[in-house]
């Protein structure tokens, strides 16, 4: 059993919703991502759980390994009735979330833009020399923190660990190693 979740409903707000799931804000500084199935077949009570664990071991994994990501707090249950926003989408399958920290999401000027493109790209590349293999558009999932001059990955639902990818990267950890690849 999972640890429940205070929900501070002052700040509770939807902020997107995404083929298998959607994410709240559900305290002043914390954000909630809660999955569910989107076919037949992959319903049950535990798929929200499992990939919620599964999401959370990811961006924990990258977290203490250095890579820049939404720092993720672990994965809570939810009461129903303060969710009642999601639940005609599956009511079932949606009482366990990940719980990261919260960003406001900005309007980036193009530079800006292209700053978050370029700190990305370094970030994806350091969990690429650490053995993660990125399957969609991984500088998509990012957010810019322009006070900081820094990104921050989420989204990890379909990355996998595969030693493999650090043989294919070999040159980006003799990178990583000769500090030409800096922390951001």
């Amino acid at each position: 059993m999972f640890q429940k979740f205070e929900v501070d409903r002052e700040f509770l707000e939807f902020i997107s919703g995404q083929t298998h799931g959607v994410v709240m804000r559900v305290s002043r500084d914390l954000a909630a991502k809660f999955h569910y199935p989107t076919t037949r077949k992959d319903y049950s009570i535990d798929y929200g759980r499992e990939t919620g664990v599964r999401e959370y071991s990811v961006a924990r994994s990258l977290y203490k390994q250095g890579v820049s990501v939404v720092k993720p707090h672990g994965v809570f249950q939810f009461e129903l009735v303060d969710l009642e926003a999601l639940a005609p989408a599956n009511p079932d399958c949606i009482c366990t979330g990940f719980v990261m920290d919260y960003f406001h999401e900005q309007e980036l000027t193009r530079r800006e833009e292209a700053r978050r493109r370029n700190l990305a790209e370094i970030e994806l590349r350091k969990a690429r020399a650490i053995g993660w293999h990125i399957p969609s558009d991984g500088v998509a999932n990012s957010f810019y923190d322009r006070e900081q001059d820094r990104i921050y990955l989420f989204d990890f639902t379909i990355w996998e660990f595969m030693p493999d990818t650090i043989k294919r990267e070999g040159r980006i950890l003799r990178e990583l190693r000769e500090g030409i690849v800096r922390k951001q």
